[in-house]
């Protein structure tokens, strides 16, 4: 089935899991069940390389009107690179959204501004239940339906060479964001730094990101143009994941 015709079709959360337990199988996963939505469905999580010392995450599906992540978070299970990390993949963890093209979950919650709470939403327990101290990296995917191009936000400017070369590359696959600003932050070839994050705004305060970076967990955020070609949007992001992983194994060797 078509990217297109796939992500289109009723319920489709159960479309993809079932295109998720098929893969597992085939290639001898662990599909672990990390917790449940506001409506019982299943958040997956599957963990690849388990003996891996430092972690590497990855997690899309955060809004379920962005699809181009979980499905490319689904392209690389069926062909995982070789790597010394341990890999822990969520490819959506909004399920409700996911099923129903929103991007809210079945609470009505934005899943990237609930981390302000005392009271973590179901979905997020899931997501801080699955992000152990071994993870050394932390990768979003996510789409931006009102951009003319990809961007990046990264939290560590001494990767910022590593960021330069995934904007390169992400060029050959995607146009790249031309305005000079991004929802109040300043955008400089494509890329946000995030090093010092302006914690009085709520959409900084607030998100997944932050509350991983202030327990000292490095980030990348992937935003492809949700209005383009879906398999060109896929291909880029799976093209980061694997980017991100052998460029980390250079770092740390």
């Amino acid at each position: 089935m078509r990217f297109a015709e796939y992500i289109e079709r009723k319920n489709c959360f159960a479309a993809f899991s079932d295109r998720l337990l098929q893969v597992a199988q085939d290639q001898g996963y662990n599909l672990e069940v990390a917790g449940a939505d506001g409506h019982g469905d299943n958040i997956y999580r599957v963990i690849l390389n388990p003996e891996g010392k430092d972690t590497v995450a990855f997690i899309g599906g955060i809004h379920g009107d962005e699809k181009a992540g979980p499905l490319a978070i689904l392209n690389f299970l069926h062909h995982p690179p070789g790597t010394d990390f341990r890999v822990v993949l969520l490819p959506v963890i909004n399920p409700h959204g996911f099923s129903r093209h929103i991007r809210r979950s079945s609470q009505n919650r934005d899943l990237n501004r609930n981390w302000c709470d005392d009271d973590l939403c179901d979905e997020n327990k899931a997501v801080l239940n699955s992000l152990d101290r071994s993870v050394c990296f932390l990768v979003t995917l996510h789409e931006d339906a009102n951009a003319d191009g990809f961007y990046l936000y990264y939290s560590d400017r001494d990767r910022k060479p590593m960021y330069d070369k995934l904007v390169a590359l992400g060029k050959k696959i995607l146009p790249l964001k031309t305005k000079k600003t991004v929802y109040g932050d300043k955008l400089d070839r494509g890329l946000a730094r995030q090093d010092k994050i302006d914690l009085s705004r709520d959409k900084n305060r607030c998100c997944m990101e932050t509350f991983f970076w202030k327990r000292g967990i490095p980030y990348l955020t992937v935003e492809t143009p949700a209005n383009l070609s879906i398999e060109k949007r896929v291909l880029f992001q799976r093209r980061a994941m694997d980017f991100t992983l052998a460029h980390l194994a250079k770092k740390s060797s």
